[in-house]
């Protein structure tokens, strides 16, 4: 997946780490963390983060989501 974020992407790689596993940081706002990677062995979403500007945008994202 490392690829498909930098390389196809452009999304630059702020930080990382290899061990005891594979931890990637991506700057794709103004923030140093926007996008995180972590290579876990199972094939699933450990953790998932959107940011909005105001509650009433969280709530418009979060009602679509509760289907």
């Amino acid at each position: 997946m490392l690829s498909v974020y930098r390389d196809l992407l452009g999304f630059r790689v702020s930080d990382y780490a290899l061990k005891p596993c594979k931890l990637y940081f991506f700057l794709v706002s103004g923030r140093h963390h926007s996008l995180a990677i972590v290579g876990f062995e199972e094939q699933n979403l450990h953790y998932f983060v959107v940011e909005g500007d105001s509650p009433d945008d969280v709530g418009q994202g979060y009602d679509p989501a509760q289907l």
